[in-house]
């Protein structure tokens, strides 16, 4: 019997082993070099089960969040009209008077603004609206302005089709500020990274000191699943509800823009800024991941950022990178996880499907910028500014040395600008090829940095 006992053991411990090497490979091992993994963590009923990190991350450093910030952009929001600064009834125009539709705040959160606007990051994007208004036009007239001055799409009205927007982030944001008035620096400080116990969050403005609330969250990978945890919590942190009940409700329902099928519209079950894995029966779609339950959500972000919450295991499942493209196999990440939990007698979710295909990405699906090749004369500057917002943030932000800094660089620039870094005045300078400099500059730790021209 001893004897028997001790082979099981083994047999478990190999199993668990094997779990942990299959895991290993699928984020941090794929052979890929478009793919670089910077932290993953797996978290089940608030304990930490798997954590790991490259690139020179740790615990204690903070990362970009890209597009995940937008589900933080959306609870802020909520919590806002729960706390009866506005509601989310409201038209937009009753805010932002420039904003010339009867779009309301829910339309936007739903991204069914039905203002034009272009998600496009393929290829040199100088045409797309979101490098339009984060690097080109949107620093000087401000992104909600600018998003607020594009056309609208002509024989729909707001609310009836979802389209990826960052812009409609944006004006959610100007919202806020024009909701909250004096209290908007301190607001999501206040009412929200406190309550969760994040004292180092930095959230960055633009120029106007409008939140950038479709990209600019600094977390450490420790602190963004403490985000994913609250949603799998239904809300609740300790004895306080964070997020409101009907707000949480909202973040399960599926958009009725999402439900309605029109060229060109995005296809995911997109629900308040977040994605449900609810299918979509009024377009014959199914569920998105089947390799996931049905009760999961989870948010996208630029080079290869998940979350993945999941409240009936209360399991969250974190992976940040600076990948090139999508080269992740983030089916072959969630069945890896699953494994590696089962293997620990922790629980796992019923799987629907094993599909094993690449997700759909909205933001691919979006309408091709115009195909103007005078635009491309615009290149120079994106290099300047997007170098000089982004190096900013590495140094000053996320505290890495500037040859690291540099490097991460080049996933998003096919060439680095001459960079002029002072660190006395916290300002990042820069210079490519012909006149014109671009500059950037440190305001806070929690204001992060600003592209001031």
């Amino acid at each position: 019997m001893k004897n028997n006992l001790i082979g099981f053991a083994f047999v478990s411990l190999s199993l668990s082993a094997q779990a942990q090497t299959d895991l290993d490979r699928v984020l941090f091992e794929s052979g890929k070099k478009e793919m670089q993994t910077d932290a993953a963590i797996i978290q089940v009923d608030g304990k930490i089960v798997y954590e790991r990190y490259g690139n020179g991350y740790s615990a204690d450093k903070k990362h970009i969040s890209w597009s995940t910030v937008k589900a933080t952009t959306g609870i802020l929001m909520g919590i806002a009209a729960e706390k009866g600064l506005l509601k989310l009834s409201d038209p937009v125009s009753k805010w932002i008077p420039e904003y010339k539709d009867s779009g309301t705040i829910l339309d936007f959160l739903h991204m069914s603004s039905n203002i034009q606007f272009t998600e496009v990051y393929d290829g040199v994007p100088v045409g797309s609206d979101v490098v339009k208004m984060l690097y080109l036009n949107g620093p000087k007239a401000g992104f909600a302005a600018y998003t607020s001055s594009l056309p609208l799409r002509t024989g729909t009205k707001p609310g009836d089709h979802f389209y990826y927007s960052s812009g409609d982030s944006n004006v959610l944001m100007e919202v806020l500020k024009r909701a909250t008035g004096d209290t908007y620096n301190s607001f999501p400080w206040d009412e929200y990274f406190a309550k969760l116990g994040i004292d180092d969050a930095t959230l960055e403005q633009d120029a106007h000191g409008t939140f950038v609330g479709s990209s600019y969250l600094y977390l450490t990978a420790r602190d963004f699943v403490k985000l994913g945890q609250l949603v799998t919590q239904k809300g609740v942190w300790g004895r306080t509800q964070v997020i409101p009940k009907s707000y949480f409700k909202l973040m399960n329902t599926v958009a009725p823009g999402a439900g309605n099928a029109i060229a060109g519209a995005s296809t995911s079950a997109y629900s308040v800024h977040l994605k449900t894995n609810q299918p979509i029966p009024s377009r014959g779609l199914p569920s998105l991941v089947p390799e996931l339950p049905l009760d999961a959500l989870y948010i996208f972000g630029h080079q290869g950022q998940v979350m993945i919450m999941l409240p009936s295991t209360k399991t969250v499942m974190l992976r940040l990178g600076t990948d090139q493209g999508w080269p992740l196999d983030d089916a072959g990440f969630f069945l890896a996880a699953r494994k590696y939990l089962a293997d620990r007698g922790l629980p796992v979710w019923a799987v629907q499907q094993v599909v094993g295909t690449p997700r759909r990405d909205e933001e691919a699906e979006a309408p091709a910028p115009d195909k103007n090749f005078l635009q491309y004369l615009k290149v120079p500057k994106l290099i300047r500014t997007l170098g000089a917002k982004e190096l900013c943030s590495c140094v000053f932000v996320l505290k890495r040395d500037l040859k690291t800094c540099k490097k991460d660089m080049r996933v998003q620039l096919p060439v680095n600008p001459v960079f002029i870094v002072n660190e006395k005045k916290k300002t990042v300078r820069t210079t490519f090829v012909i006149e014109g400099a671009a500059e950037a500059r440190f305001v806070s730790d929690r204001l992060g940095c600003q592209l001031v021209h």
